[in-house]
C-alpha cells in the first residue's frame, strides 16, 4: 500500500486509543466509477438522470450512512489524483444540492516535496456538499527521505489529526457554520430563486424549496447556531448575488 494509506492507518491506530471506533476503507481504484462526461444532466435535470450506471449511488449511500469520512489523496502534479478528481466531478450535483450535513470530514494529503496546500485546497470543495470539514492534514513522505525532525513532526500531526477527528465525531452539537459556508448558502438561495423567475435552474430550485431553504428567516441549510455578524455578511453577499443574477438575465444595467 502507498504512503497515504499508511498515514491513515496510523491515524486509525491512534484514534482507537481514544475510544471505540469503526473504520471502513473504500478504494476508488477498486470501484466502478466511470469518467464524468460533462453532460450537465445531473446539474440541470437531476442526478437520477446521469447516463452512467455504476457505483456512484452506492458510494453516496456509504457516505450518507457514515458518521465521518476521511478524504485521502497523494499529490499528483500539484493536484489530487485523477481518481479523486473524477469522484469530485461525479458528485458535482451535491455542490448545488448539499446533503451531507451529519457527516464530519477530514482531509489527508501526502507528498514527497510540493503541492500539499494546493491539493488540500482542491479537496476542500467538499464542504459545499454540506460536509462539516473539521480538520485538514498534510504529510511529507516517505519518512525515510526526511530528517528526524520531520519524522517527529509527522508523529505530532498524526496525533493531532486523530484527536481532532475523534473529538468531532463525539461532539453532540454541530459547530456554527463558517462564514464561507453561510455565504455559499445565501448565494445559492439568491441565485436559484432568481433563476427560477426566468424558468431556469428548476432542479436546484425544487430541491431548495422541498427542504424549506427559501422560507422567510431561514439562515442556513440546517438549524445550527449562527453567528449574527457572519449572518449579516452572508445576507449582504446574497443580495449582491441576486442583483448580479438579475443583471445577467435581464441583460440591462441594474438600477438600485
Amino acid at each position: 500500500m502507498g504512503n497515504s494509506y499508511k498515514i491513515v492507518k496510523r491515524i486509525e491506530k491512534r484514534m482507537r486509543t481514544l475510544g471505540d471506533i469503526e473504520f471502513n476503507y473504500f478504494f476508488l481504484r477498486d470501484s466502478h466509477l466511470e469518467l464524468c462526461r460533462g453532460c450537465w444532466l445531473c446539474l440541470s435535470i437531476g442526478d437520477d438522470r446521469c447516463p452512467l450506471k455504476d457505483d456512484r449511488k452506492d458510494i453516496e449511500k456509504q457516505m450518507i450512512d457514515a458518521d465521518g469520512v476521511i478524504f485521502v489523496s497523494p499529490v499528483y502534479s500539484l493536484n489530487v489524483t485523477a481518481l479523486m478528481k473524477n469522484l469530485l466531478d461525479r458528485f458535482a450535483y451535491t455542490l448545488h444540492r448539499p446533503r451531507f450535513f451529519r457527516q464530519k470530514v477530514m482531509i489527508v494529503c501526502t507528498t514527497g516535496a510540493l503541492g500539499l496546500k494546493e491539493t488540500i485546497d482542491r479537496l476542500s470543495v467538499i464542504r459545499y456538499a454540506g460536509f462539516n470539514l473539521v480538520h485538514t492534514a498534510g504529510f511529507y513522505t516517505p519518512e525515510s527521505n526526511v530528517a528526524l525532525k520531520s519524522k517527529n513532526r509527522i508523529d505530532k500531526d498524526i496525533n493531532l489529526a486523530a484527536r481532532k477527528f475523534f473529538e468531532a465525531l463525539q461532539a453532540k452539537q454541530p459547530p456554527s457554520p463558517r462564514l464561507i459556508s453561510l455565504i455559499a448558502f445565501r448565494a445559492q438561495q439568491a441565485a436559484f430563486a432568481t433563476a427560477h423567475e426566468y424558468n431556469l435552474s428548476e432542479c436546484d430550485y425544487t430541491y431548495f424549496k422541498e427542504n424549506g431553504w427559501f422560507e422567510k428567516g431561514r439562515q442556513y441549510y440546517t438549524d445550527a447556531k449562527i453567528n449574527p455578524v457572519k449572518n449579516m455578511i452572508a445576507v449582504l453577499v446574497g443580495k449582491i448575488v441576486r442583483r448580479n443574477t438579475l443583471k445577467e438575465f435581464q441583460g440591462v444595467p441594474w438600477n438600485s
